[in-house]
């Protein structure tokens, strides 16, 4: 089934979420995000909130990434001209969810990336990175009301 990013990702991506974060299994960042449209197809992606360390530090942390939205997939990227690609998903329907997962080599640490679409207040994602110079989980958990 290919997936209209109009009718299902576009309302899934826009607006104002929650954000819960792990990595390696510990409680890591908590905070808001919000994808503004920049026009029919890309979204400008922010969010902060605040990272605890398991040694007790805590502090206050944001990123930014742009959406380019496509039919049954979308490409994530560094940038605003979307030059500096993160990774592209391309998703298919599992047991009533939509899915994807894609890699993306930084430098020579590997991140594994998956997607899961539970509804339109409900999502995730989860990094599983490899290499000489990072070795890590981290999920996040995406909602609103």
């Amino acid at each position: 089934m290919q997936l209209d990013h109009k009718d299902y990702l576009t309302p899934i991506f826009e607006g104002d979420w929650q954000i819960e974060r792990i990595s390696n299994g510990d409680p890591f960042f908590k905070g808001n995000g919000c994808f503004t449209p920049m026009n029919d197809d890309l979204l400008h992606y922010h969010e902060e909130g605040q990272v605890c360390y398991p040694n007790g530090f805590k502090t206050t942390s944001f990123r930014d990434y742009y959406f380019q939205l496509e039919l049954g997939s979308f490409s994530v990227y560094f940038d605003e001209a979307c030059q500096n690609l993160f990774h592209t998903i391309r998703l298919e329907k599992s047991d009533g969810k939509f899915i994807g997962s894609a890699q993306h080599l930084c430098i020579k640490d590997l991140y594994d990336t998956s997607y899961v679409f539970n509804n339109q207040k409900s999502w995730e994602w989860q990094h599983k990175v490899k290499g000489p110079k990072k070795d890590y989980y981290l999920f996040s958990r995406y909602y609103r009301e």
